[in-house]
């Protein structure tokens, strides 16, 4: 007689969702700041990227921070850029994937000269 237990592993699967804080166009003056909050969830767990005008930000920018937020069952990431300047303006875009799906939301963000 053979006995044999198995023991089956369901794996839960969420397609990412993304929720971001905020107008989506703003318009802000020069040596200004700016602060972009979302929050993603989903699983397996999502990876997020951020663009700025189709181009993957630059991270190696001293005014540009990135943060990433871990929780229970939420995570946010803060896209912050200190003392804006003319080139700060464009279409920013998160993208949020996991091996299910994508998602995305973008902002417009203009830059006005002060006088």
């Amino acid at each position: 007689m053979i006995i044999s237990n198995f023991v089956i592993l369901t794996k839960h699967i969420v397609p990412p969702q993304l929720s971001c804080d905020g107008p989506k166009s703003r318009t802000l003056d020069v040596r200004t700041e700016l602060t972009l909050r979302c929050t993603y969830n989903g699983s397996p767990i999502p990876i997020f990227t951020w663009e700025l005008n189709n181009s993957l930000v630059d991270s190696t920018n001293p005014n540009i921070t990135l943060y990433a937020v871990t929780g229970v069952n939420l995570r946010s990431t803060i896209f912050r850029w200190m003392y804006l300047t003319p080139n700060s303006r464009g279409i920013y875009t998160i993208t949020v994937s996991n091996e299910i799906g994508t998602v995305m939301s973008q902002f417009d963000i203009s830059i006005a000269s002060r006088l």
